[in-house]
């Protein structure tokens, strides 16, 4: 009965050990996945508009950085660094597209038109 037991426990010991291994190697390959893309951005009307963006951006779980590419322009560019595994870059148009203007709150003004 004693040898039973301590196989019994030898087994559930392995079992959950190599699960604990595999679900380490699948975060671990998640965190180190990330792809850059920059989009072009219409509607930008003055600096202010680009902080709440790349908030918007940022906040996104999967979205390790959200960079405006330059001064605040008619189409402005946004470097983003994302991992693909969590969030997909449609996602991401959408917080962009999402994000309201900074002098009118009610509205949406932005665009993406294209990435680089």
């Amino acid at each position: 009965m004693k040898s039973f037991i301590s196989g019994l426990t030898a087994l559930l010991l392995a079992v959950a050990f190599s699960a604990t291994v595999k679900a380490q190697t699948v975060d671990s390959t998640a965190a180190d996945t990330v792809k850059t893309v920059t989009f072009n951005v219409k509607g930008i009307t003055c600096g202010n508009d680009l902080p709440i963006i790349n908030k918007n951006v940022k906040d996104l779980k999967g979205v390790a950085s959200c960079q405006a590419v330059g001064k605040a322009g008619p189409t402005t560019a946004f470097k983003i660094a994302y991992n693909p595994l969590l969030i997909s870059e449609k996602d991401i148009i959408k917080a962009v597209e999402g994000s309201p203007s900074c002098d009118f709150p009610d509205q949406k003004p932005y665009k993406v038109k294209g990435k680089n």
